[in-house]
């Protein structure tokens, strides 16, 4: 028997008896039927599907047919076999275990005749597994991205796959061999103008106080996707000069991206937009005591001031975002901002070429507690 680190071992027991004669005596095949197909079902990172074909020869009568696997990272409860061909004269009766084995199983199986059938093997693969990869490319304008996507595929799984039919969660199939131990890249998307927009954001605390700048990627047919899901992987982010030369302007990682959906990927800070934040006044208002005339509760008046400036030439809007602990009430602020939730407003602020703008809110913080030492 050939040396495989994944085979199939079939041993059929003929059970069914011949009238007027003995029982059959059992049949072991000398040699293991090779593979006539195999497709690999990468769905979502990093899980594989294997589904192979072989013909096996059954007797008329019940078959016992071991499947059997030494250093290859089968899941034997993934384990199934249905009949391609001869569905009619065929039926799988059950599966077992053999005792003492963890790299086996025994499949009964019935047959009405005595023919060469076509199975069909699935299971699960550890060790072979993908990964998606982006590479984003954008010009002087940064209105576009060159957007590729690739499949980082590694095989450790023990096994090695030749001529494979190879189907990822997304894109089309292609036809690939695996060697032990190897690692291939495969391109399965390319869009050679995505379009996004800018977006920037100011958070206190967030990317050294400055103005984060970020691409937004919508993933709909309007952008130039749109018709398959993006699974969450890298992204190397690139810009081309007007002289048409490349410069590595960053990584990100892409969350996993529904159609329809937007993400944003982390592109630097920008340098000719300026925010600065002060606080104006923290006042101890409404102060409860208690009988040793200590502060015990209170309420905190605090209003803040952000000033914006816009030195680019052209028009921006930036998000600027504040967290408010404990419980709030806002008493006056310059313009509309939204509640994202219960400890976090946003400020949208339109900016013109060279604009100076200030934004100024007042908030009470309400029943604070002093703290004891």
């Amino acid at each position: 028997m050939p040396n495989r680190s994944l085979h199939l071992a079939f041993i059929l027991l003929a059970l069914s008896l011949v009238a007027g004669q003995r029982a059959r005596a059992r049949v072991e095949l000398v040699t293991i039927p090779a593979r006539e197909s195999v497709r690999i079902y990468l769905g979502t990172p990093p899980a594989a599907l294997v589904q192979e074909e072989r013909v096996i020869p059954l007797d008329k009568g019940r078959n016992k047919i071991t499947f059997s696997w030494q250093k290859a990272g089968v899941d034997g409860g993934s384990l199934e076999l249905v009949p391609v061909t001869n569905a009619d004269d065929v039926s799988v009766l059950g599966i077992g275990f053999p005792p003492g084995s963890s790299n086996s199983v025994v499949w009964e199986v019935d047959s009405t005749v005595e023919a060469g059938v076509r199975f069909r093997v699935t299971y699960a693969l550890n060790g072979l597994r993908w990964q998606p990869e982006y590479t984003a490319i954008t010009d002087a304008n940064e209105q576009s991205l060159v957007f590729t996507a690739s499949a980082v595929i590694t095989n450790e799984s023990g096994e090695k796959f030749k001529d494979s039919r190879v189907q990822l969660g997304v894109g089309q199939p292609m036809d690939k061999s695996f060697d032990l131990n190897e690692t291939l890249k495969v391109q399965y998307l390319s869009i050679p103008a995505l379009k996004v927009k800018k977006a920037y954001t100011w958070e206190k605390g967030k990317f050294g106080d400055a103005v984060a700048q970020h691409f937004v990627v919508v993933n709909n047919t309007a952008s130039g996707i749109g018709r398959e899901v993006l699974y969450a992987g890298k992204v190397r982010l690139f810009k081309r000069d007007a002289q048409g030369e490349l410069a590595f302007i960053g990584e990100d990682v892409l969350p996993f991206l529904p159609i329809n959906e937007e993400a944003k990927l982390y592109i630097g800070n920008a340098r000719d937009i300026k925010v600065e934040r002060k606080q104006l006044r923290a006042d101890q208002v409404n102060i409860r005591r208690d009988n040793s005339d200590n502060i015990v509760v209170y309420d905190l008046d605090e209003e803040f001031k952000i000033e914006l400036e816009n030195h680019k030439d052209e028009a921006v809007q930036v998000k600027l975002i504040e967290h408010i602990a404990d419980y709030w009430e806002m008493q006056a602020q310059s313009q509309e901002y939204e509640n994202t939730d219960s400890r976090t407003i946003e400020f949208l602020v339109d900016l013109k070429p060279q604009e100076k703008k200030t934004v100024t809110y007042r908030v009470k913080r309400i029943n604070l507690e002093t703290k004891r030492r």
